[in-house]
């Protein structure tokens, strides 16, 4: 029988030799969520995963913004807050363990308190995994790390055209 190991302590390896063997950048600045409090199924670790993830930022000199819990309006006043921080030759490092949907090839990152019934819906309740990642690159290409840890769970199966 096979067993896995937790993602959060590879993921710190792998971003600790990342860290250390990167060109110096002018700024780290992190953002790092855990959503764990969703009403149709709990994300378990995500808040203690990320507090080790801001913890372990924080040690590697990253100026870090970490989150909990975020409804729709607080995790994109949070991921604002993050691209007002970012600049050109920063090194950017987003973390995010919650909930993520995928609808006709778009990743969304599900906030807490959402009553998502329908693909269409989806816009207008999560936040475009893309966009972000689209602006990130537009601020500081090619010196972002992004670690999306989502639930195993698909509590959205039953939704038509909606999958995590």
């Amino acid at each position: 029988m096979y067993r896995t190991l937790p993602l959060v302590p590879f993921f710190l390896v792998l971003l600790t030799l990342c860290i250390a063997t990167s060109a110096l950048a002018e700024n780290r600045v992190a953002l790092v969520v855990g959503n764990s409090g969703y009403a149709e199924s709990i994300h378990a670790t995500a808040i203690n995963d990320a507090q080790l993830m801001a913890k372990t930022l924080d040690a590697l000199g990253f100026d870090v913004l970490l989150m909990f819990d975020c409804n729709k309006m607080a995790l994109a006043t949070a991921v604002s807050a993050f691209m007002q921080k970012i600049s050109s030759g920063d090194l950017v490092f987003l973390y995010y363990s919650g909930h993520i949907a995928q609808v006709e090839g778009v990743n969304y990152l599900l906030p807490l308190r959402t009553t998502i019934e329908t693909a269409q819906n989806v816009e207008d309740q999560a936040v475009d995994l893309g966009t972000i990642m689209f602006n990130i690159d537009m601020a500081c290409p090619g010196k972002a790390i992004v670690v999306l840890e989502s639930g195993q769970d698909n509590f959205l199966s039953q939704k038509e055209g909606i999958g995590i």
